[in-house]
């Protein structure tokens, strides 16, 4: 696990993080500032596999972008693939966009600690803020309203492990992963703005 934190390795996400939020720019300017589940069901619609690839692209530039909300890919996903394809697809998205934040935390010094403490009170409503939380309280992070990528580089910081940052991940935002993945797959007029808050109490 040590060498992903190289500082090759670090560099080489710098420049991964340049194109993804040139990307997000340009998608920006495309949907005039504002990406909905019919914009992203329509991009490619007649090719399955691209349209999976494009979600997938799209799931990457949430892990830079804390304007896009993940809902909206998720209800996209289960608009467009069958609902079994649909969750798998998504959990694979989640990781994609949560795992980043966690390797930025991981390359960070005790003063990202400080400032993300300072700046999100919230995080320390689970566990005491500078210790790795066990698996329920990460889990339980999840629930509370913060950004995605924010949990993400806390965890990372106070060096959770990866396999339970990702688990606690996964077991946290299930909920609203599942539920708007049934409302893409069953809505028949899909919301045409940016999703709200989620039901669960996940931001973004």
């Amino acid at each position: 696990m040590k060498g992903l934190f190289t500082r090759r390795n670090l560099i080489r996400w710098g420049l991964l993080l340049l194109l993804a939020w040139t990307s997000v720019g340009l998608l920006l300017l495309r949907f005039h500032g504002g990406i909905t589940v019919d914009d992203v069901a329509t991009l490619e619609p007649e090719r399955p596999w691209l349209a999976a690839l494009i979600l997938l692209g799209l799931f990457l530039l949430k892990s830079v972008d804390f304007l896009l909300h993940i809902g909206v890919l998720f209800a996209a996903s289960g608009q467009l693939f069958p609902l079994a394809f649909a969750l798998l697809l998504n959990l694979v998205g989640l990781c994609i966009a949560s795992i980043p934040a966690y390797l930025v935390g991981r390359t960070a010094g005790p003063s990202l600690l400080k400032t993300l403490l300072d700046r999100y009170p919230k995080l320390t409503l689970i566990q005491g803020g500078r210790n790795a939380p066990g698996l329920l309280p990460a889990t339980l992070l999840r629930g509370i309203d913060l950004p995605l990528q924010i949990v993400g580089l806390y965890l990372g910081v106070c060096r959770c492990p990866f396999g339970r940052y990702l688990l606690s991940t996964l077991l946290g935002i299930a909920p609203s992963l599942t539920a708007y993945t049934l409302l893409g797959r069953t809505s028949a007029d899909p919301v045409s703005g940016p999703f709200p808050q989620g039901p669960f109490g996940y931001a973004s």
